[in-house]
């Protein structure tokens, strides 16, 4: 019997041997960029086939780096498309530029006399564009080098735009951050810091360099190539400067900077916070929330810098710096930053910085913790920049990282046999089938137990973050030296590969807050860093205190005179905060009406019968049903409607719209797209799907290799019936919409299709999108397209491995295909007692506001500075949609999809399809019922209760034909 089952899967992975084959497979060269943009964004995506710059680095390890320096001028360039301009001034510097749109290419040539490891240094100028950092990918003679090459990012610039100013109640107010410009010069680096500056190999004679848009335009001003450049030793530099005549300044007033107003920073996301826990900090103002820090929650990703001012510095010499610091995210372990003076690391030790994990704020000198480093300052004006980075953790995270893509992929493996509800009784003799996996667990298990040494001897015995590679060198281990019971460890497997994974993003979190840092002399003693008891109690009573008179749903004060409206959202605190903040600064002053922003939890029906709703209210569920019970105003009623309504797509009113009548404008709009791993369908030789066909005739083959499709049912039962109903030219509703066709041919035709898919081609009724998108058993999935913002932050390992299209289409008669999908849309609202308070106007002036192109662009970029990339908004205003920072590739596919969404109309009683419809798809997925009687017996219920509420509310009734 063995010896026959032996023979069958040896068959079975003669059969299907062709999926064995490594995505990760790495070739020495990519595919170059074709002459025209859409063949060169074909090339961007398949960037996952050039080697990693790990191989490359080993492969030029011993190559010459004593080479001279080139530099070319961006204006020279040989070939290229989407450039804007060739610009010989541009801010007061006269030069050769070139000006690179968001789309396209440009190409240089260069010839190299010394062969060897170069640094290649870009220097830049940030134009106009949409707020995001500037991404471009880089082709040296025609191919990526390694594929970390495809993903190059150039910061933007920004500041606060105005000093910190107070609400009307005396909290500070965040203030607006805004882009500045000016002529930057960075490395061409790694954005997960893991390799610091790349180093480029480039032999004798001559070469091209070609830098490809992924997004944003910028300005290129030079490109240089430069000898390899390492920071010397601190010893090493302190001899140099005192070999000059440089002396350490033993006597000065100490110069103290406030960390939350620098000069200039990297990211947005980088605005003052307030720090509340101590009395002990600058500045501080009992239970007001001052804006006194940088960081606490902000300064988390690699990469991210400030940079201060240091002025009129009196003597050159060496100076001591020490920096007030609060690291509380990283239990257990040491958060790093790298300093600056000038523009450059002065030293090595300087390349990375360590603060210790600490619930408390305390001094840490620049230094080894006994005797400091002394930095040298010239006369005059010196810069100070503080650089987020992983420092020694570096090289333990890469590693894990490529464990982990090399474990998943043996996951897959593995899988592909057994399923991922393997039969414990069986011997699927994996040891026989995958030596090579096999292998792999035991050098992962040593692979493992060396970095936890190495972990242990950077962060210590008591960090939290060995006990996970604890956990995978004690399962790895077990399926090494018990490879019969590998399927007793499948789930668990899984289940420690997804910890693993959020182990690297957790430990890729290098958050630090700082208050201030100071510049001083040699024997100068910083303030005490904590508070004493009495200051402490003192601070808490003064907080309790506060308690019952601060009013915490008001948002920024309450304005009490003038022509004032009341706002009220259920959204969180920091959208409420930015809201208000530009309401501040945009609404108020130019339409010169106060708006008391509240967040509330309180239903808008409820307020209206106690006598105190709002005069708008954000976010209102089902806002026809309300507005037929008299809540809500007729917005179609204004004069001006019409223009409004041109801001959206069509459909987009639909779902707030009854008889004639709009009740609500919205501000967000969510559909569905289809996500897809790259690497996953070329290794199994498939094409990304786009027909409903296409997707049949490819679940076999994801079964066979015991993948699947992933289209959830938990996050809208309606949305996805939805999008096969309209694809199949169905609709929910008659034209009047006074009885449901959920029981018409069409209905039931689409019912089944979409519940066949479940009980036929055992698609998952419910599941963890993101980690399963990230494992790869789920290589295509149907999800609303905000998961880009949990992908992007979750899954960092995968970037380059993933993309996304429009969703399966139906082919129609005419041979053309139908993408459409539901369009969800929230609706903002005019309750109807404004009329009656005599706001009516002030509160359509203010909804216009607000859901117009310009206040929903600041309003996003806000968010995400304020977020980050998990934060990005979804508008559903066109105009407001066309500037989010999206890749030039990534909006038009949004923009692409959304010609396809259409919208459910609300009905009243409408709350009973939805409610019956799932209750349908359980009963046929389930439990077997027929699919014709279960809807015909329900579409009874739904119009009855249809038929009741359009009674009760007077509307005309359905009349049989």
């Amino acid at each position: 019997m063995k010896k026959n089952r032996l023979i069958s899967a040896l068959l079975a992975v003669l059969m299907i041997g062709s999926v064995f084959c490594t995505p990760f497979a790495f070739a020495e060269e990519a595919p170059a960029p074709e002459e025209n943009t859409e063949k060169a964004e074909q090339n961007v995506t398949s960037s996952f086939l050039a080697m990693s710059y790990l191989d490359y680095q080993a492969k030029y390890a011993k190559e010459n780096t004593d080479v001279e320096e080139i530099v070319i001028n961006g204006g020279d360039y040989t070939a290229g498309e989407g450039i804007d301009a060739v610009l010989t001034e541009l801010d007061g510097k006269t030069g050769s530029f070139v000006q690179q749109s968001n789309d396209g290419y440009t190409e240089w040539t260069f010839n190299v006399t010394k062969p060897g490891l170069y640094n290649i240094m870009t220097e830049y100028y940030t134009v106009e564009g949409n707020s995001t950092d500037i991404e471009r990918q880089i082709y040296i003679d025609g191919s990526l080098p390694f594929s970390e090459a495809g993903n190059i990012v150039f910061s933007r610039l920004w500041v606060n735009a105005t000093a910190i100013e107070q609400a009307a109640n005396g909290d500070d107010e965040t203030p607006k951050q805004v882009e500045t410009h000016r002529f930057e010069t960075t490395y061409l680096r790694d954005d997960a810091d893991f390799y610091g500056n790349f180093k480029f190999y480039l032999s004798e004679g001559e070469h091209t360099i070609r830098m490809v848009a992924v997004k944003e335009p910028v300005v290129i001003s030079k490109i240089m190539l430069v000898p390899v450049k390492e920071p010397v030793s601190y010893k090493d530099y302190y001899e140099k400067y005192t070999a000059l005549g440089a002396t350490v300044i033993d006597e000065m007033e100490p110069i103290k900077i406030q960390a939350e107003t620098p000069d200039v920073k990297s990211s947005p996301v980088l605005s003052p916070d307030y720090d509340r826990s101590t009395p002990n900090i600058e500045p501080y103002e009992g239970a007001k929330l001052k804006l006194n820090v940088l960081g606490e929650g902000s300064f988390g990703s690699v990469n991210m810098w400030t940079e201060y001012t240091i002025k009129d510095i009196e003597k050159a010499g060496f100076y001591k710096l020490t920096f007030k610091m609060k690291q509380n995210a990283a239990r257990g372990i040491n958060v790093s930053r790298r300093i600056y003076i000038n523009g450059e690391i002065p030293f090595a030790e300087a390349a990375a910085v360590e603060f210790a994990y600490s619930t408390k704020y305390s001094n840490v000198t620049l230094g080894d913790g006994e005797t400091p480093y002394y930095v040298y300052l010239n006369e005059g004006d010196n810069t100070v920049r503080i650089e987020s980075c992983l420092g020694a953790l570096a090289e333990i995270v890469r590693e894990v990282d490529d464990i982990l893509i090399n474990l998943n992929d043996a996951y897959r493996k593995i899988v592909v046999i057994t399923g991922t509800d393997p039969d414990v009784y069986r011997d699927y003799e994996l040891d026989e089938k995958l030596p090579e996996v096999v292998k792999l667990f035991g050098d992962s298990a040593e692979q493992f137990s060396d970095i936890r040494e190495r972990l242990i001897s950077v962060a210590g015995e008591k960090s939290q973050y060995t006990s996970q590679l604890e956990t995978m060198i004690r399962q790895l281990t077990r399926m090494y030296e018990e490879p019969f019971m590998i399927q007793d460890e499948v789930q668990a497997f899984y289940n420690n590969l997804s910890s693993l994974g959020t182990w690297v993003t957790d430990l890729q979190v290098v958050d630090a807050t700082m208050d201030y840092f100071i510049v001083s002399a040699s024997d100068y003693e910083a303030p005490k860093a904590t508070a004493g008891f009495f200051a402490t109690v003192a601070h808490e009573f003064k907080n309790f205190i506060a308690t019952f008179y601060n009013d915490y749903s008001s948002i920024g004060g309450v304005a009490t005179t003038g022509e004032i409206i009341t706002v009220w959202t259920s959204g969180g605190r920091d959208q409420a905060e930015v809201l208000k903040r530009l309401i501040n600064s945009e609404f108020t002053p130019e339409y010169g009406i106060n708006a008391n922003l509240k967040i509330s939890s309180v239903s808008l029906i409820n307020a209206l019968v106690a006598g105190i709703a709002p005069d708008v209210y954000f976010g209102c569920g089902d806002a026809v049903n309300v507005a037929l019970r008299g809540a809500l105003y007729d917005l179609a009623k204004f004069d001006d409607f019409e223009d409004v309504a041109a801001w959206y797509p069509e459909t987009a009113l639909v779902p707030n719209s009854f008889e004639g009548a709009c009740y609500g404008l919205p501000t967000t709009g969510g559909y569905e797209v289809l996500f897809y791993r790259s690497d996953i369908l070329e290794e199994l030789g498939l094409e990304v799907p786009e027909t409903w066909d296409d997707v049949y005739a490819l679940l076999p083959v994801l079964e066979r290799n015991n993948m699947t499709f992933g289209m959830s049912t938990d996050m809208s039962t309606a949305g996805t019936y939805a999008m096969f109903l309209y694809q199949n030219g169905g609709s929910y509703y008659n034209e009047d919409s006074t009885r449901t066709l959920f029981d018409s041919e069409i209905s039931i035709k689409t019912m089944e299709q979409w519940s066949e898919l479940y009980s036929n081609y055992g698609l998952p009724l419910s599941y963890d999108a993101k980690n399963r998108f990230r494992s790869g058993e789920m290589p295509l999935l149907i999800s609303d397209y905000t998961l880009f913002n949990t992908l992007v932050i979750f899954a960092p390992q995968i970037r380059s491995l993933w993309d996304w299209a429009l969703v399966p289409g139906t082919v129609k008669e005419d041979g053309s295909v139908d993408h459409s999908v539901m369009l969800s849309v929230n609706a903002n609202v005019i309750p109807s007692s404004a009329e009656k308070n005599g706001t009516l106007d002030n509160a359509w002036t203010f909804l216009k506001w607000f859901c117009g192109a310009e206040a929903q662009v600041e309003f996003s970029r806000e968010i995400e500075n304020l977020l980050g990339p998990s934060g990005r908004y979804n508008p559903i205003n066109l105009e407001a949609l066309s500037k989010m920072p999206w890749s030039t590739k990534q909006y038009r596919l949004l923009a692409e999809q959304l010609e396809w969404a259409r919208t459910v109309p609300q009905v009243p009683g409408s709350y009973y399809l939805v409610r019956y419809l799932d209750n349908s798809f359980r009963g046929v997925v389930n439990d077997g019922e027929d699919v014709r009687e279960l809807l015909v017996k329900n579409t009874k219920e739904i119009n009855a209760e249809i038929t009741r509420k359009r009674k009760e509310f007077g509307l005309k009734l359905y009349e049989e034909e």
